[in-house]
């Protein structure tokens, strides 16, 4: 599964968004600290918020981490409803 990923070595289809090649697994792509706010944005979609009370006594770094996240979360979920998420093979 590593290798389909891309997690091993390159991948002979890739995408690219906004003119940024993903020719290997995206989490080589992002460091720890983005790596926690993308896990914890899964928990934020459910109403689990990082820090304990409500939206406002959460940490605004996070809250716009979140925003981010979800911005290019509905971005690729767009693209995969309308049919226009295009792979591309290299030659």
């Amino acid at each position: 599964m590593r290798a389909i990923r891309g997690c091993v070595k390159d991948v002979s289809q890739y995408e690219v968004m906004r003119g940024v090649e993903i020719t290997k697994c995206p989490l080589r792509y992002v460091d720890n600290a983005t790596l926690s706010y993308i896990e914890a944005f899964t928990h934020y979609k459910q109403g689990l918020y990082p820090e304990a009370g409500g939206w406002l006594d959460q940490p605004m770094k996070a809250l716009e981490a979140f925003q981010e996240i979800g911005h290019w979360v509905e971005i690729l979920f767009d693209n995969g409803k309308e049919g226009t998420k295009k792979w591309q093979t290299r030659t």
